[in-house]
């Protein structure tokens, strides 16, 4: 029985290009009538059907279509491809997961926001690794120094925008801070992260006053000012630190092209 291209097209669900494109993959050997047509058959649906069985397993185009040209012939191949799609499925489903356990940690924290926000808490930190790149910190000018950078951001949601203050130790309201990234140490072994001991700051698991607070639109720019409030509190209430203040990027509320970062701090205190 012959069947025209539309009738085949919509029961694949696809377009008379992609039938076309299939003819010339040498899935499909399509016929013409005499007055130029084209029209399909039983064995052309078949090979279809075949086709898009395979493909809904993950294996190669390209792979179908040598198996689909005849000049193969071994089914064992066959059998590997599709044993290879279900490898590919097994690493999928371990990448996933540990994507949903990364989501879940995000998640708890921003469960958190209503309760922190503008208010404070004692609470242990992680133990981070914070490094920051160049004058600015996320980003920096060598090609050598953005490779490095590359894989960091590769690493996301593992990875966090972070900030660390470097004027902790002075008196004065108006503090300074770095831009950069963190992560927990096994989680930048199990990314295999490199960097030069000589520019990375370790952050020590310690009792933290914690917060989170609406950062200013110009964060980017001015980063210490994030902290000078809870600094201010901190003070008030006669507390001493005993390492660097940090902080984690939650999420960005955007108001037009105004951005008001949340921040989750930490404050390291005796």
């Amino acid at each position: 029985m012959k069947y025209h291209i539309g009738d085949v097209a919509r029961i694949l669900g696809i377009t008379s290009g992609a039938l076309h494109f299939f003819e010339k993959e040498g899935i499909i050997n399509t016929k013409k009538e005499n007055n130029g047509y084209r029209y399909y058959d039983e064995e052309d649906v078949f090979r279809l059907l075949s086709y898009f069985k395979y493909r809904s397993m993950g294996v190669p185009l390209k792979d179908i279509g040598k198996q689909f040209s005849g000049k193969e012939r071994d089914r064992n191949k066959v059998i590997e491809r599709v044993r290879r799609s279900r490898e590919i499925c097994t690493q999928k489903i371990a990448y996933y997961e540990h994507l949903r356990q990364l989501i879940d940690d995000y998640l708890c924290i921003y469960d958190k926001i209503p309760d922190l926000l503008g208010n404070y808490e004692f609470a242990q930190s992680s133990e981070l690794i914070f490094i920051s790149f160049g004058e600015h910190g996320w980003i920096a000018p060598r090609r050598e120094q953005q490779d490095q950078i590359h894989k960091w951001v590769k690493a996301m949601p593992a990875t966090h925008l972070s900030v660390l203050c470097t004027s902790w130790e002075n008196e004065s309201d108006e503090l300074s801070a770095v831009l950069g990234y963190s992560i927990k140490p096994w989680k930048a072994e199990k990314y295999d992260l490199k960097y030069d001991n000589e520019k990375i700051v370790t952050l020590q698991s310690l009792p933290c006053y914690h917060t989170i607070v609406s950062a200013d639109p110009d964060f980017v720019y001015a980063p210490g000012k994030v902290f000078s409030e809870t600094m201010k509190n901190i003070r008030k209430r006669n507390l001493t630190l005993s390492a660097p203040p940090f902080g984690n990027i939650l999420l960005v509320d955007v108001d037009g092209s105004i951005t008001h970062p949340l921040v989750e701090l930490w404050f390291p205190i005796r």
